[in-house]
């Protein structure tokens, strides 16, 4: 996180804004199709709309506001956003606090409707984790009721055993891995879910098999700090001057 010189005004805003404000409902479903089980889900979620519509007057309440910028790793394909808390009255310098994008792989092949999708899920997160925010479920609201509605009957099939999980070990150096590579166990977590772990589950339950998919993305992206954490020169270009392709 980055600040401006001062930001005790803006710490106390902060402070008095999370006291008066309430988390946003998870009243929207989502539909997904899981490439890897084969199979349809639903899960609830608060799109940026509702979030913002229940946040913004207690922001403005604590003369707080929120931007975000969209920025774009090409070289990796991905895209976050950056979310800024900014604290200001009239007569007074402004105040702020940075946050480091939420960072989301985009697919080889991504359409726009899958950079958008991608842009969105990074600032609706971003937006929530800036300001210590989480989503709460409506027990009667349309995402509750769809999903009482799919619970399948009580059938006497017997239950498969659950893949079995990397553990601790592997996923502290899937860890060492990404910050080698410049990126926070918080960059890493976003990654996962975006290949397919569930955002219930953390790192070190994954399955092997998104294991192996985490750690074959990651090492195809240059190093940024060597085993001891110093931070390795940036790679010199030697084709500056080769001729473009034309978009």
């Amino acid at each position: 996180m980055q600040t401006s010189e001062n930001w005790g005004d803006l710490a106390a805003a902060l402070a008095a804004f999370n006291a008066a404000v309430t988390n946003p409902i998870a009243d929207q479903i989502a539909k997904v199709h899981s490439k890897r089980t084969n199979t349809d889900f639903t899960y609830p979620y608060a799109d940026l709309g509702g979030i913002t519509n229940v946040v913004r007057p207690a922001l403005a309440a604590h003369d707080l506001s929120v931007v975000q910028d969209v920025v774009f790793e090409e070289a990796r394909g991905w895209v976050g956003a950056e979310t800024t808390i900014v604290w200001g009255k009239p007569g007074e310098a402004s105040q702020w606090a940075r946050f480091a994008p939420v960072w989301v792989p985009i697919p080889d092949d991504g359409s726009a409707q899958d950079i958008g999708k991608a842009i969105s899920y990074s600032r609706r997160y971003g937006y929530l984790t800036a300001l210590g925010l989480a989503t709460r479920e409506d027990s009667d609201g349309p995402a509750a009721l769809s999903r009482r509605q799919q619970k399948p009957a009580q059938t006497a099939t017997p239950k498969q055993a659950a893949p079995a999980a990397i553990g601790q070990q592997r996923a502290a150096a899937l860890i060492g891995l990404a910050n080698r590579k410049g990126k926070t166990a918080e960059d890493l977590t976003a990654f996962a879910v975006a290949l397919g772990l569930d955002k219930t589950k953390r790192l070190h339950e994954a399955s092997p098999a998104l294991a192996d998919r985490i750690g074959r993305r990651l090492e195809a992206l240059p190093d940024r700090f060597d085993a001891n954490g110093v931070e390795l020169p940036a790679p010199v270009d030697d084709h500056d001057d080769a001729p473009k392709d034309e978009p």
